[in-house]
């Protein structure tokens, strides 16, 4: 027993040795390579306390060595974004670019917010494509730990029910949306039945060939059953495997075990037997077309394969092409109206890893369906609706949105629901219904345009979800958006609003001393959309209505009793709506037209005392209808702006009318029009301005600076001017632009 114990600690000793030796070996060795690099320096200032740590601790060498010790002697990994499963399996557990992590997912730990905004988006791709008579599906290629959970570690704890995809799927389904494959169910099941070999890669997050075919499969089936489509497909139970040792793929490099930990390749036999030829097509693109004589009526049909991953590409390439007449295989998911038109596709199909779920969300890409969901015109039947995205806004109510005919109206009906008939703005439009206590209701959508038969129908299933995010934004009549956020609202006492007024008094006096001049301050205040379109404003939000009117009545006294010179717009808008649109509809900010109106309020006031000043007519202004992705109150809705398509009037002025006019500024970048600037006029009679301003009097400036001599433009959301600007600059003009009149 003795003897025993004295030959463990002998060994243990030796151990330690040789691990302290190769250590200090190593150390010294880099240490020694970094001083002879330093050219000028001595030996002595070289080998500091820093490149000691640099050299020992963070060597590259050094912690490779100590790796792949503690894997070959314990049987563990280092490194702790990857995990040791059974079976010498690799799982990733670190953090992509998206943010998603896939141990918390695995485990259930995340929040998963965006499901109505994945839902929406998912739906919008295919809307796009059906809209242009194309069928559609997605499919999701799971992570090797969703399949192989019983490969995992015991440690980690069994693979939660609340997954990201799991939430997802559970999530379309509930709505209906069948146009979804999550293969994990078909990858597990080809496991119990076809025990040859792994379906993934042991050492990365990627299927073999093996799994591949069992995802070919999966995929063949659900448009089968989606769409009818027949496919001849070859059994993959039948083919031949051949199995071998390769280098560690991505998570063995990461770990920096690639030539110990090896990777089972899998091929099947027959796999790469091309009966079809290949053809580039516009650029990156690639053609197949299937020989002739195995082309038959069931098969003879055109996929549109898109994809995120270039090998998923390649190793599907031969399952499909070998399978159906045409296949284009393109690289990107973003839609394309000359590759759609051209083609002409039978059906699109595009696949999508687990963790990329987020990058679904991508604005930049989903802006692109925009293209897709343009509606045919009939003379004499409406066209039907397209419904874009359905948000829960609160328990038991939905909003619907969608596209439509110009001013159609939109009729939502159900057979436990109040019917509502409400007219779109443009083409777009926004309806909420109720559906009281039940936990589903299928809803049926039909739009109107006079002069024209009712459209064809629409059904959608609407399903609570438990869990319902607050909303800052309200859905009013006939598709009108509001902002219900007026945290901002906070009535002043009498004796507040005295001090006040003592201060600005004091600051309009100390201004003018300044300046030499009688400075005139000027206050402009924008009504929101609220105070302009109050006719289709929600009921909800009509005591706000009234106390915002009592705020800017508070504020307009307070200004001018100060002194100032107050230019409240609120009428002037109100009078104008008849002419066009003042406020966008899916943002709070107004349009062109109304910050022209705006600027002709405060021109005109210029004007009075500066008889050069020449208000900008209406006439001299260019008028082109434009889109532009949904604004800030959709996005508060819950709805990603991409998914939405809004037209409106770019006002453009002749370019003769700012002819002289010079922009300075400073910082990197280039001009910002958001940040300080200054613009210098040709003509040196017209007066000097100081502004500050919001969001609305940023878009006034451009049309305001030919009035002026010099205008200095404060960066947006400053109020407040420094004696050495005013000193400086003498200004004829101090003007604040502000919504409501805000007094904070």
């Amino acid at each position: 027993m003795y003897k025993s114990k004295s030959v463990s600690v002998v060994c243990a000793t030796l151990f330690v040795g040789v691990l302290l030796s190769c250590a200090v070996y190593f150390g010294i060795t880099a240490i020694m390579q970094r001083g002879d690099k330093a050219d000028g320096i001595s030996r002595a200032e070289g080998i500091t306390f820093s490149v000691f740590s640099d050299s020992f601790y963070d060597n590259a060498n050094l912690k490779n060595f100590i790796g792949r010790c503690e894997y070959l002697l314990f049987g563990s990994l280092g490194s702790p974004d990857i995990i040791l499963g059974k079976d010498g399996f690799l799982f990733d557990a670190g953090t992509e670019e998206n943010g998603y992590n896939y141990l918390e997912d695995y485990l259930g730990l995340g929040r998963f917010y965006e499901l109505e905004a994945l839902a929406n988006t998912i739906n919008m791709r295919y809307l796009a494509y059906k809209n242009q008579g194309t069928d559609y599906l997605l499919v999701v290629i799971p992570n090797a730990q969703t399949v192989y959970s019983d490969y995992m570690p015991s440690y980690i704890g069994p693979m939660s029910g609340s997954t990201n995809l799991s939430l997802l799927t559970a999530y379309l389904s509930d709505r209906g949306y069948d146009f979804f494959l999550n293969a994990a169910g078909a990858l597990a099941a080809a496991r119990q039945t076809d025990m040859r070999a792994p379906l993934y890669n042991n050492t990365e997050n990627s299927l073999n060939s093996l799994g591949m075919g069992y995802l070919f499969t999966a995929v063949c089936e659900k448009l089968k059953t989606l769409y009818g489509v027949e496919c001849s497909y070859v059994d993959v139970r039948a083919m031949g495997l051949y199995t071998g040792l390769t280098d560690g793929k991505t998570l063995a490099r990461r770990a920096g075990l690639e030539s110990i930990i090896k990777n089972r390749t899998v091929s099947l036999w027959g796999s790469e037997a091309a009966g079809y030829s290949s053809e580039n097509y516009y650029g990156s693109m690639t053609r197949t077309r299937l020989d002739e004589k195995r082309v038959t009526e069931a098969n003879d049909k055109t996929f549109l394969l898109e994809f995120t991953d270039e090998w998923d590409k390649i190793q599907l390439m031969s399952f499909f092409s070998n399978t159906f007449g045409e296949v284009i295989y393109k690289s990107n998911q973003q839609y394309s109206s000359i590759i759609v038109r051209d083609l002409q596709p039978d059906i699109v199909v595009q696949f999508i890893h687990e963790y990329e779920l987020y990058n679904l969300i991508d604005s930049n890409v989903t802006q692109t369906y925009n293209a897709g969901l343009r509606l045919d015109i009939n003379p004499h039947e409406t066209s039907k609706p397209i419904c874009v995205a359905q948000i829960e806004t609160s328990e038991g109510r939905f909003c619907i949105a969608g596209q439509t005919e110009n001013n159609a109206k939109i009729t939502i009906s159900g057979d436990n629901i109040v019917t509502v008939s409400q007219n779109a703005v443009g083409n777009l439009f926004f309806i909420e219904v109720d559906i009281g206590e039940s936990l589903t209701e299928t809803v049926k959508i039909t739009a109107t345009v006079e002069g024209k038969t009712p459209s064809e129908p629409v059904y959608l299933r609407l399903s609570r979800s438990g869990d319902v995010k607050p909303r800052t934004v309200a859905v009013g009549k006939n598709s009108e958006l509001y902002s219900s956020d007026y945290s901002w609202l906070n009535f002043l006492s009498e004796t507040q609003l005295e001090a006040l007024r003592a201060g600005l008094e004091e600051r309009i006096a100390k201004a003018r001393e300044l300046s030499g001049k009688d400075t005139e301050f000027i206050y402009v205040i924008v009504p929101d959309k609220l105070a302009v379109y109050p006719d289709n404003a929600p009921d909800s939000l009509l005591e706000v209505r009234e106390s915002v009117e009592r705020y800017k009545a508070m504020a307009k006294g307070l200004y001018e009793s100060a002194g100032m010179t107050v230019i409240d717009l609120t009428r002037g808008l109100q009078d104008r709506t008849v002419l066009g649109r003042l406020f966008y509809q899916t943002d709070t900010l107004w349009t062109d037209f109304g910050a022209y109106i705006g600027y002709n309020s405060l021109a005109s006031r210029i004007a009075e005392k500066f008889t050069d000043v020449k208000v900008i007519n209406p006439n001299s202004f260019g008028y082109t209808t434009k889109e532009t992705i949904g604004g800030e109150l959709v996005s508060r809705l819950g709805i990603d702006g991409a998914v939405i398509s809004e037209s409106y009037l770019e006002m453009t002025p002749s370019p003769e009318i700012y002819k002289g006019v010079q922009y300075a500024y400073s910082g990197e970048g280039g001009f910002d029009i958001k940040r300080a600037f200054i613009t210098y006029g040709s003509d040196s009679s017209l007066p000097v301005a100081v502004i500050m301003r919001d969001a609305y009097g940023t878009e006034m400036l451009e049309n305001l600076a030919m009035h002026f001599s010099k205008m200095i433009v404060l960066a947006e959301g400053q109020f407040s001017v420094g004696d050495e600007l005013i000193a400086g600059q003498k200004p004829d003009y101090i003007i604040t632009i502000r919504c409501n009149g805000e007094l904070s």
